[in-house]
């Protein structure tokens, strides 16, 4: 009997040990991108750097969160993977105004008075 509910334990541990290396996978991967943007040049108007960074904020954290978070306790790796995905979606959406802002500027919506 308390064999099985070790089993368990071990079953929910791997299953959020697993959840939590696909949103660092994630979160890698989103801030490269922050980074190749701020190399090509197109990231000139404040807000859209503001923004860059913001984002690239949000996904470091991310990965720092997962990388120090302790793989024994379900309940803390539950409450890191629900704050991971708070950030990864804040991120993801300033990410996205930076890159909109970007837009606007290479299609010269924008005019410098």
């Amino acid at each position: 009997m308390d064999r099985g509910v070790v089993v368990i334990r071990e079953e929910r541990r791997e299953e959020e040990r697993r959840r939590l290396i696909a949103r660092f996978i994630v979160a890698v991967l989103l801030d490269v991108f922050t980074g190749v943007c701020k190399k090509t040049g197109h990231v000139a108007h404040p807000w859209a750097l503001e923004l860059n960074l913001w984002a690239h904020l949000c996904f470091t954290l991310v990965t720092a969160m997962i990388t120090f978070a302790p793989t024994t306790v379900v309940e803390l790796m539950r409450k890191i993977r629900e704050e991971c995905d708070k950030l990864i979606l804040l991120g993801f959406l300033c990410l996205m105004a930076s890159l909109s802002f970007s837009a606007c500027l290479g299609l010269g919506l924008f005019v410098d008075v």
